[in-house]
């Protein structure tokens, strides 16, 4: 069930990144807004900040996943998908 809701997440970016692409061209000529779009782009671009940026990125997944462990052990038992180092 994990490797399928896994597989979903990963899946679900696509539309996500699609329908974003899509919608660029749509933008208003807001300079404010252009400009955040322009940071964006340009932080995902840049080598030192985008290492920081993915490392926070990779923190708050990480975060998330081990969130969704302890939640599904609270609400499905011990059993629940058990990790092989947190075995007794």
């Amino acid at each position: 069930m994990g490797k399928y809701a896994h597989l979903a997440t990963v899946v679900s970016f696509l539309p996500a990144i699609a329908t974003g692409l899509l919608n660029a061209a749509h933008y208003p000529d807001d300079p404010l807004l252009l400009a955040r779009v322009a940071t964006h782009r340009d932080v995902m671009l840049a080598s030192a900040r985008r290492a920081i940026y993915l490392g926070i990125i990779t923190i708050a997944a990480l975060l998330v996943l081990a969130g969704g462990h302890l939640g599904g052990q609270l609400a499905l038992g011990e059993t629940y998908l058990p990790l092989p180092w947190a075995q007794d």
